[in-house]
């Protein structure tokens, strides 16, 4: 999971900076800090572009200053789920045609099969999301929509500097958007986030903008939203926030870990299962790889019922204990940790399978 903000049409520069310290230190920095990245547009210099290793927090003075400075900025902040933690992952990312930059863009989500296309295309890919943003470069639309995944993108285009655009590219996608009232556009990946850095910069909410659509592209200027004609950027939607499918082909699409893989005295939970099969298609063999429990699930629920919620109410459901508790200092920290376990435990069981002939391709990733 990582974290999209910005802003358009917000003419006072003290109040952009309140606003983007806002939108990053104290917003979207909560779901990812391993790196931190913007895009301002500005009329005076045109693009300014930064990005660095680290939170937003432990960002100089003239990184904040630069993005602040756009008449226009998309900012985003990295929870890296694939890549090495170093600058050249960190988004937005800077897509070349014949030595020029055509675009930058910023993704929060995952398209696990970003790799494949990659290859297909003859290039490297560092980073999930970069391939997308190079498939959108030469309109191969039909490219995206055959890829698994989910998130939002936001891009700003050389040709056109004069609005930012953004498409939700499934269902499973995170952005609000409102119109601010004496003029601008602010928008998040969550209300929490962007209702209280509007209230941090001493703004208003006038209203909100419906950008439900998965696949329509949308424009955001200095005064309003547009909804455009592109429509297409969307994914074969085979991951969702809180877990993870396998890829094309595959015979089985959810698994998950045993019983004896999770800690039941943390999770408070029961170990009824449903079970899966995978199924290798190349020796026609099938394999009952693992259960997919019901404190996996609980898992998934309680991070949907507790995300704007502090920490001392997942000690009074017993969710957690005491110890626990001391060891997280945010709901955030608290559920990628956990799944972050999860996943490492379900590699574990993939070399198992492995080791044991069964080579098809597994998948797996986390919010």
């Amino acid at each position: 999971m990582c974290g999209l903000a910005g802003f358009a049409g917000i003419k006072d520069y003290k109040t952009r900076l309140v606003l983007t310290t806002a939108l990053t230190v104290k917003g979207i920095e909560s779901r990812g800090s391993h790196a931190a990245g913007y895009v301002a547009v500005t009329e005076k210099h045109g693009i300014r572009y930064g990005r660095k290793v680290g939170p937003w927090s432990k960002a100089r003075s003239r990184f904040m200053k630069s993005a602040a400075s756009g008449d226009m900025c998309l900012m985003h902040a990295r929870y890296a789920t694939c890549g090495k933690r170093d600058a050249t992952s960190a988004h937005p990312f800077a897509v070349h045609r014949k030595g020029k930059v055509v675009l930058w863009g910023a993704h929060n989500g995952m398209i696990p099969d970003a790799w494949d296309s990659a290859k297909q295309h003859n290039r490297e890919c560092n980073v999930d999301s970069q391939e997308v943003f190079e498939l959108i470069a030469d309109g191969e639309l039909e490219s995206i929509q055959k890829m698994m995944g989910y998130g939002v993108l936001t891009w700003v285009e050389a040709s056109d500097t004069s609005c930012i655009k953004l498409v939700r590219l499934s269902k499973n996608s995170d952005m609000e958007i409102v119109a601010v009232k004496g003029g601008g556009i602010v928008w998040a990946s969550t209300w929490k986030i962007l209702s209280e850095a509007l209230k941090a910069a001493g703004l208003e909410a006038e209203y909100k903008y419906d950008v439900d659509e998965v696949g329509r592209v949308f424009e955001i200027t200095n005064d309003k939203v547009m909804m455009t004609d592109i429509t297409g950027v969307n994914l074969c939607e085979g991951y969702n926030r809180y877990g993870y499918r396998y890829g094309v082909g595959m015979q089985s699409i959810f698994a998950g870990l045993s019983s004896s893989n999770i800690n039941s005295s943390s999770y408070k939970t029961n170990s009824s299962s449903k079970s899966y099969h995978y199924r290798d298609e190349e020796s026609d063999k099938t394999l009952k790889t693992s259960d997919f429990t019901s404190s996996n699930e609980e898992l998934k629920n309680a991070r949907k019922k507790y995300q704007d919620d502090d920490l001392s109410y997942l000690l009074s459901d017993n969710f957690i204990d005491e110890e626990e508790l001391r060891q997280f200092d945010s709901i955030e920290e608290f559920f990628h940790t956990k799944r972050s376990k999860e996943i490492e435990e379900f590699k574990e069981i993939v070399e198992d399978c492995k080791d044991q002939g069964y080579n098809n391709q597994f998948h797996w990733g986390w919010m």
